[in-house]
């Protein structure tokens, strides 16, 4: 059975594999973790902003292909993806091989992107990736602004939110963007934000 861990930012989806890989370990069962190069906030690692979790190593990739190449040569019975948004369409092609092959697979991910749309991968959207799993934890935050629920993440750049012609991908730490849980009420994309 896959399992998919979605919600916001902030909404403990990176803590929600490392309690499946503190799990995986103390039953003394193999993984391999993996993230996209594409994420250089936390590099070769899966990383909570719950200091309560040790960080686990995780084999950053460029491409979803290159897990299946890793897994082939170095086989395990149990694979956890951290942004699995960050991967293209050929992330498919590596839920279907740890299916066929009888390898569990965890994942976490952003279900929305900035805008509050189904975050894009190529030709899909998380929206499509969702139907590739057998259990899906949604996860909430709280509003890093009025404290309710939050579902949406909200990114900022000196404070003030985006427009809408942001681009797509922008590592929080990379860049002068900085990012917020946000619910419905406290999310905006003004027309002519900061880029």
């Amino acid at each position: 059975m896959n399992t998919l861990f979605t919600g916001p930012m902030k909404s403990g989806k990176s803590e929600a594999l490392l309690k499946v890989a503190k799990t995986l370990i103390e039953s003394s069962q193999t993984f391999t973790a993996f993230k996209p190069k594409a994420d250089t906030r936390d590099k070769g690692v899966v990383k909570s902003r719950n200091a309560d979790f040790p960080s686990v190593a995780a084999r950053g990739v460029r491409e979803a292909q290159s897990i299946i190449h890793i897994i082939e040569e170095n086989p395990v019975k149990n694979i956890l993806i951290d942004e699995i948004q960050l991967f293209d369409d050929e992330i498919l092609c590596v839920i279907e091989y740890a299916t066929e092959a009888g390898i569990q697979l965890y994942a976490a991910g952003l279900d929305l992107d900035f805008k509050g749309n189904p975050f894009k991968m190529g030709p899909i959207d998380m929206a499509d990736l969702k139907l590739e799993f057998d259990d899906i934890k949604e996860l909430f935050s709280d509003c890093d602004v009025c404290h309710m629920p939050a579902q949406f993440t909200q990114r900022l750049k000196n404070g003030k939110p985006v427009g809408a012609k942001s681009p797509l991908v922008a590592i929080e730490g990379a860049s002068a963007y900085t990012y917020q849980a946000r619910c419905g009420a406290c999310h905006k994309v003004p027309k002519d934000g900061a880029k």
